[in-house]
């Protein structure tokens, strides 16, 4: 597994409290400090799988608006279309229990709509309640065919993760939304 994070002193807080150094020298992880948005950052061959978590002071990345940011990450991937890409993308535009929606909703639904473009409209969703409150939900984005996937992501969760993720349902998302 390759990782790519911006902030050394990040790099660094992760080697020391959460076990990274241990998986680097164990060489199941490599660390890369850098910016993960640059082409530079890839691999020979390209991956199998990318993970997209990037955020600045809590409000998801504006290169991640972009078309071109989602055309970079996705020709990192092997053959230049093979894999997966899951983001997670913040804040949810969906309601909850009558809350309003959030505001920072709309830089999700730009994501999702370059993510739309660029996947050639397969992207689906995933909306997960927030831990800290009630009235807030993120949103989990995954590339690739939806058949088969909601069965696939729940047995493949641990089991004390499945109880809470049972109200949790994967779907298509279309550009409507």
């Amino acid at each position: 597994m390759q990782g790519w994070e911006i902030d050394p002193v990040v790099v660094e807080a992760s080697r020391l409290c959460f076990g990274v150094g241990s998986l680097e020298k164990e060489g199941s992880l490599v660390v890369h400090v850098g910016d993960a948005l640059l082409r530079s950052s890839t691999i020979e061959g390209g991956f199998s799988s990318i993970m997209v978590d990037l955020y600045a002071d809590g409000v998801l990345l504006q290169q991640l608006l972009q078309v071109e940011a989602w055309q970079s990450i996705r020709h990192r991937l092997k053959g230049g279309i093979g894999g997966r890409v899951m983001a997670n993308l913040g804040v949810s535009p969906r309601s909850i229990d009558g809350w309003p929606v959030d505001e920072d909703s709309v830089n999700t639904i730009k994501a999702l709509s370059c993510m739309l473009d660029v996947f050639d409209k397969e992207v689906n969703v995933l909306h997960i309640r927030n831990m800290d409150g009630p009235r807030t939900m993120n949103v989990v984005a995954l590339t690739g065919p939806f058949e088969g996937l909601q069965e696939a992501w729940v047995e493949g969760l641990p089991y004390a993760l499945r109880i809470l993720a049972a109200d949790c349902r994967w779907e298509r998302w279309e550009s409507s939304k």
